[in-house]
């Protein structure tokens, strides 16, 4: 999921670990960085080279 709200980016992304020690969990990953040169660029007055965010990475056992 994408969300750009004001000037902030929120990407959300989820699934489960398919192997490895983590299999069978589930994981979330969130990305918020600043959205400024994406609306620029959704206006079509600039490109956006690059994206810097941080990143909350969570990983749950089953219930």
């Amino acid at each position: 999921m994408v969300n750009v709200v004001g000037t902030v980016l929120t990407v959300t992304l989820t699934g489960t670990v398919t192997s490895g020690l983590f299999a069978g969990q589930t994981v979330a990953e969130q990305h918020v960085g600043p959205a400024t040169d994406i609306l620029t660029c959704t206006l079509g007055l600039g490109t956006v080279r690059s994206v810097y965010s941080t990143v909350l990475l969570e990983i749950t056992p089953p219930v």
